[in-house]
């Protein structure tokens, strides 16, 4: 019966590396979906050739023509990148912050969610009346914002998501490691040479998680690069993943010393 708690504990930590590796496949699809760009309507542009073409259309037909179908792909493009947006803000409002650092980046977030759908919206309220130079100015203008502007901070977004997702992994680890710090103490074992080497081993793994956890918010925090951010998370799971392995070892160790 004294063996009970620690090998349960081994259960849960067992159920704990699967939602682990499953979390960070999804952080890699949460950042890869930021950088996906809308699949727009190739017949326009097939029709806006047909049209530049067509020499049955005098000029300023063509031109009219060309103008209707140029405004329809420039809504399609809005509203694809608005709808963007609000799957990305969905995601971003489930998450739950307790990080005092995490909490000052979410606000800033929140505002920027704020200020990009109403910068769509106002570019949507422009397109109607623009020229055909003007769309094509438009569309070159938007391509040139997004990459310089939204794109950088959607990064960071979608990275923050990653990372605010982790934390409950996070914390279960540290509470594991403090489990078994107990289960040392109250057994007798830190004597135990394997017991005691493989708790130092724990606790130096989870140090190493600790460090690249603050890693990670701090980069984001300072809008650093979203590439820079996301190998930190890796390897922030990946130090994590080991703290659980060798959490189990310990316990095994612990199950054995008893048993002894």
């Amino acid at each position: 019966m004294r063996k009970a708690p620690i090998v349960l504990m081994a259960l849960t930590l067992a159920v704990v590396f699967v939602v682990l590796y499953s979390n960070q496949a999804a952080a890699a699809e949460e950042a890869a979906a930021v950088e996906t760009t809308c699949v727009l309507s190739p017949e326009k542009f097939a029709e806006i050739e047909s049209i530049q073409n067509n020499f049955e259309l005098d000029y300023l037909s063509r031109v009219k023509e060309e103008l209707r179908v140029r405004k329809s792909l420039l809504h399609e493009v809005i509203d694809c990148a608005t709808d963007e947006l609000l799957v990305l803000r969905n995601n971003f409002d489930s998450i739950k912050i307790t990080n005092e650092d995490a909490q000052a980046l979410r606000g800033q977030l929140v505002s920027w969610f704020s200020e990009t759908l109403n910068y769509y919206a106002l570019q949507k309220a422009q397109i109607d009346n623009l020229g055909l130079q003007g769309t094509k100015d438009f569309a070159k203008n938007l391509r040139t914002w997004r990459e310089g502007n939204f794109q950088p901070t959607a990064s960071v977004a979608a990275q923050f998501i990653a990372w605010t997702r982790n934390q409950e992994l996070f914390e279960t680890g540290k509470n594991r490691l403090n489990q078994v710090r107990r289960a040392v103490d109250i057994f007798g074992l830190g004597l135990n040479e394997e017991v005691r080497n493989g708790l130092k081993d724990a606790e130096a793994e989870f140090q190493r998680t600790t460090s690249y956890n603050q890693r990670v918010i701090e980069i984001l925090r300072a809008y650093g690069k979203a590439d820079e951010a996301a190998e930190a998370g890796k390897i922030f799971l990946e130090s994590l993943a080991q703290t659980y392995e060798k959490i189990l070892s310990l316990a095994e160790k612990i199950n054995e010393a008893i048993a002894q």
